[in-house]
């Protein structure tokens, strides 16, 4: 069992206790956050969408992010996370999301954010919250997108179990 297989059953023993629901926005890791936390039985208690938003035309189709902004700083940045993480709850009606874009490489993608920056943001519907983190993971692309996993759902995890 990997760390975020261990990570990722915490996390649904916690939303499945306090009866609150999970979405997801990914671009960097392709569905693999939602794979890792589908990989779970009984995820259809508390796993409720996960959205796919590679392209900028997604991220603004499905999620609400605005073209401007993506056309003028690209989709790896804080503001990009922030809103695909509280676009996903505000279209689900989920109580939590996560969020995640990056540049997993090996190339560039023409804007100056570097190879290996991960950008997840994190969000709550009641109480209202959102927060973000940025990671420079400077590794193959495979570990970049395992390691985004196991960072976003650690960092969920983290957020929730804190006393607000």
């Amino acid at each position: 069992m990997s760390v975020h297989d261990v990570a990722a059953a915490t996390l649904a023993q916690w939303l499945t206790e306090h009866e609150q629901r999970l979405a997801v926005a990914e671009s960097c890791t392709g569905g693999l956050l939602a794979g890792a936390l589908t990989n779970l039985p009984g995820c259809s208690m508390w796993f409720e969408a996960g959205l796919v938003t590679y392209r900028l035309s997604a991220k603004t189709n499905l999620l609400g992010v605005p073209a401007e902004l993506l056309a003028r700083r690209g989709a790896v940045n804080e503001d990009v996370a922030r809103l695909m993480a509280e676009g996903v709850i505000t279209r689900t009606g989920a109580d939590f999301s996560i969020a995640t874009t990056g540049l997993a490489g090996p190339e560039g993608d023409g804007t100056d954010v570097a190879v290996g920056t991960l950008w997840i943001a994190w969000a709550s519907r009641s109480p209202a919250w959102v927060e973000s983190q940025c990671f420079e993971l400077h590794e193959p692309r495979t570990s970049f997108r395992e390691d985004a996993v196991e960072l976003a759902i650690t960092g969920l995890l983290q957020r929730i179990e804190r006393p607000f």
